[in-house]
């Protein structure tokens, strides 16, 4: 009898506990729950980061793999020229499209893509090259047409299908130069599913007319040659644009409604998936390979365009998405608060803060409630905060005042002021290392630049930033520390800089993907390299990332917030109280709990059924 060990080369393990790395493929039995386990892999879609800005694709305008993305053109209420970049965290802005213009056929990589064709108000021919961060014109296709197929790279692209209107079956190649002809579809369509090269692409699904058909097709170079179905006939949904003839997924699109199938293919067969998406739509655009998928953008029957994004893994793990949930409410309700920044999760605190009136309520949350705290001994909106729950510092706040109290987790006590009063500013770091970040010094410096440092006893100057501004927030440390939005002079008032300070300088280090003010950051001492930027004027539930390089979309919040406050990590953070829009219009007592992307291996339970 052949054994375990000569099928897999592994013997059984007798374990304690599931092991948490290389487990793959191995089987152990698992002496504490009485029961033989494994890890094994499964298909499955997550949520992810949505889009900065909801649209539909019309299936294609996708290009690279599930890491490395790109979002290129589409619909908002018009054709948009805009491209975002997906980084497998979240999205940011990358270059704008020479012409706007949707129904447009794509491929390549993130740094070197191609887009081909599509619809302003008519079909148009042209072609535009991307290298990272900018559009640059291209060769012009011989056939004017939109919503189509296309697969390939930069340099041997092919774009199939499509309306010209009518549907035609034209193909064409493109050398990275020019266009040429190339062999006839079978079948003429548009929205088809397609991935694979120049000299093997794959075309399946899509609509002849208003139908849909499940048709298949190979291309060898010349000639397409008619292959086994797809199981669900349907158009305008997405492919794995990076997969291949013989490796290829399609998700959603429409039948008589949107769907969420997912469908595999092997080069021979389709199979059903068992993972669905998490959102049925159609005109949804897709990126990556068969094991690793993106899908984002798209809408439904009723118009409604999504921002969602979903991934696809084929893995021994679960991914579970990065969430905003709701937490405990607070007693005071309020805005313009002071808070913990370096506070975690379930050991914040938040103080001072306005609700028709200057308040001095402090209160702190566990994980689950919030409990009242001795007040301040001197009410105020407006102010800063930093620290942790037992050892906080409150400074500045409405009034340009210089006050700076000290909490030790029993009361609070008024220290050694600050050198310049200030309101409507970021504070970051503890209380033996912390900074005042810019804000309203005053109707001589409504907008400053200049910052200080508190070393526990007394306040000197800091390095002073390079954009002046007010209603910013800070996150970090006293020596590393971001500071992102803010309002600046002029119109629009929001600003979208982020800058670093490295405890002497500042420096500008990117852009925020939507410009605001009066937002929060999550960051806790870490928050200069990683960090989640929260809400903000005019009344956002939307987040966005930093990584340490940029900033892409994040998890949106359950409510919008504003004038708020956000403590904890990445990881494990929490946002409180604010401006949840006009009303109620001094400020809400909500809380929300966010967690971040985790992921866990797959453990089974081996049975003999």
């Amino acid at each position: 009898m052949t054994t375990y060990k000569e099928l897999f080369g592994k013997s059984v393990k007798f374990l304690s506990s599931d092991p948490t790395e290389d487990a793959e493929g191995q089987v152990w039995y698992n002496s504490t729950t009485g029961t033989f386990r494994s890890v094994v892999a499964s298909a499955a879609w997550s949520s992810a980061a949505p889009l900065i800005t909801a649209k539909a694709r019309y299936t294609q305008g996708g290009a690279g793999i599930q890491n490395a993305a790109l979002a290129i053109g589409g619909w908002i209420t018009g054709v948009t020229n805009q491209t975002e970049e997906y980084n497998g965290s979240g999205w940011s802005t990358g270059g704008t499209l020479g012409t706007a213009r949707y129904g447009i056929y794509t491929g390549g990589t993130q740094t070197a893509a191609f887009a081909a064709t599509g619809k302003t108000t008519v079909a148009v021919t042209d072609t535009e090259e991307y290298d990272g961060s900018t559009w640059t014109a291209g060769g012009a296709v011989s056939n004017a047409r939109f919503l189509g197929s296309s697969c390939g790279i930069q340099t041997a692209a092919l774009i199939y299908g499509g309306v010209s209107p009518p549907e035609t079956n034209v193909t064409e190649e493109y050398n990275g130069t020019a266009w040429t002809s190339g062999g006839n579809l079978n079948t003429a369509r548009n929205t088809a599913f397609s991935s694979g090269t120049q000299t093997a692409g794959l075309a399946s699904g899509g609509g002849p007319g208003s139908g849909n058909t499940a048709a298949t097709e190979h291309y060898d170079g010349s000639t397409w040659t008619t292959v086994n179905s797809m199981n669900t006939a349907r158009r305008s949904g997405a492919p794995s644009i990076s997969g291949t003839q013989t490796s290829s997924l399609a998700f959603g699109g429409y039948t008589t409604v949107q769907v969420t199938n997912t469908e595999s293919y092997d080069g021979t067969n389709w199979s059903n998936s068992p993972a669905s998406l998490g959102t049925a739509r159609y005109g949804l655009g897709g990126a990556g390979t068969a094991s690793s998928a993106l899908a984002f953008g798209g809408q439904n029957n009723t118009a409604t365009q999504y921002t969602n994004t979903e991934e696809y893994n084929f893995s021994a793990s679960v991914i579970t998405a990065a969430v905003f949930s709701s937490g405990g409410n607070a007693n005071t309700p309020r805005r313009q608060i002071g808070y913990t920044g370096a506070g975690t999760q379930n050991a914040f605190m938040v103080y001072g803060g306005f609700n028709g009136s200057f308040v001095n309520a402090s209160e702190a949350y566990n994980g689950s409630s919030w409990t009242a705290t001795p007040s301040l001994n001197s009410a105020r909106g407006q102010l800063a905060g930093f620290g942790i729950q037992t050892a906080a510092v409150a400074c500045g706040g409405d009034g340009t005042v210089t006050t700076t109290e000290e909490y030790n987790g029993s009361s609070w006590t008024t220290v050694t002021g600050m050198s310049t009063g200030r309101y409507e500013f970021g504070g970051s770091g503890i209380e033996s290392a912390g900074l005042a970040l810019q804000g309203d010094q005053g109707p001589s410096t409504p907008y400053g630049v200049t910052c200080e440092e508190y070393n526990g006893s007394t306040w000197t100057a800091g390095g002073s930033a390079n954009n002046a501004r007010r209603a910013n927030s800070g996150v970090g440390t006293q020596t590393a520390t971001i500071t992102a939005g803010g309002q600046i002079p002029g119109s629009p008032s929001a600003t979208a800089k982020v800058e670093s300070y490295d405890g002497t300088s500042w420096s500008e280090v990117g852009n925020l993907n939507i410009a605001r003010s009066q937002n929060a950051i999550i960051g806790g001492p870490n928050g200069q390299a990683s960090s989640v930027v929260t809400g903000g004027a005019p009344y956002l539930s939307i987040s966005e990332q930093w990584n340490g390089i940029n900033m892409v979309s994040g998890a949106n919040m359950v409510t919008d917030h504003s004038f708020h406050g956000a403590g904890g990590t990445s990881a494990s953070g929490l946002v409180g109280l604010g401006q949840n829009g006009p009303s109620p219009p001094y400020g809400s007592v909500f809380t929300e709990e966010y967690n971040g992307e985790t992921s866990a291996l797959n453990y089974k339970t081996i049975t003999t059924s």
